[in-house]
């Protein structure tokens, strides 16, 4: 009993799932059911994940909206074009790739810090009392005092620049 139980608790710990076993009704209208969670370690937030804000985290996935058809895509063959001029390297992208590309970057600022360093907090806190924005936005630093905020209103995006 014993063998089997660490044989399933092994082979289940990549995946989240509910394990239910039900026993049917009593007397009383109550039922007899038995619950197993088993749950995965959250994994690190990619990249991308930070960027356009999707994470592996419970949290994050309640907060925002995935547009998993809009953010996939496939790189076709004549997409990306390596070539080296004088030496140099360079890669081209296809129109289809650049227009994919600037629309994911379509609402975003990159802010840089003039003077003294603050933390993302702050700096978040200020760009709420000032711009006062009528969505929530995302904020992601990217070092040495550059920021990129990405706004979800397009509203907002243009007040930000006028």
């Amino acid at each position: 009993m014993e063998s089997e139980e660490q044989e399933r608790t092994a082979s289940d710990r990549n995946d989240s799932r509910l394990l239910i076993e039900g026993e049917g009704s009593t007397q009383d209208g109550a039922v007899n059911v038995a619950m197993e969670i088993i749950s995965t370690p959250d994994r690190p937030r990619s990249w991308k994940g930070c960027l356009i804000g999707i994470g592996s985290k419970a949290y994050d996935k309640a907060e925002t909206t995935t547009k998993d058809e809009e953010d996939d895509f496939d790189l076709l063959d004549g997409d990306i074009v390596k070539s080296s001029i004088n030496g140099i390297p360079t890669i081209d992208f296809s129109t289809r790739v650049n227009q994919l590309l600037i629309k994911d970057m379509e609402h975003t600022v990159v802010i840089k810090l003039l003077g003294r360093n603050i933390g993302c907090t702050t700096l978040q806190n200020k760009i709420l009392s000032l711009w006062q924005p009528s969505q929530p936005f995302r904020l992601m630093d990217i070092e040495n005092g550059y920021y990129l905020e990405k706004f979800q209103n397009p509203e907002d995006f243009e007040k930000v620049l006028s």
